[in-house]
């Protein structure tokens, strides 16, 4: 099997792949090593980066909270006006039952 044309050597394959003469095989200039001021200046512009997503983050989340809050305050108010001005925790509903007595 190693004797065909897709796993091996076959006879005449030099004239097959003459066209690759043209191309000259050449190591690629190595690129030069960073320095250390280089790698922290990149280290820098990440960690920039990084502490802005962050920053939306935590953003966002303080807005969440206080549409939740304002949404909880709502509901509690409208809870309360309908049981004649109790706080909504201290009520006895189906689903959640007084304390032990």
């Amino acid at each position: 099997m190693w004797r065909t044309k897709r796993y091996g050597y076959v006879d005449g394959w030099r004239e097959e792949y003459a066209w690759a003469t043209a191309y000259p095989v050449e190591r690629k200039p190595q690129k030069p090593q960073p320095t250390a001021g280089e790698k922290f200046a990149k280290s820098l512009d990440h960690s920039r980066c990084l502490l802005r997503l962050a920053a939306t983050r935590l953003k966002r989340a303080q807005t969440l909270q206080a549409r939740w809050k304002r949404r909880v305050t709502y509901y509690e108010k409208k809870l309360a006006a309908l049981n004649g001005g109790a706080h909504p925790d201290a009520l006895v509903t189906p689903d959640r039952p007084g304390p032990p007595q």
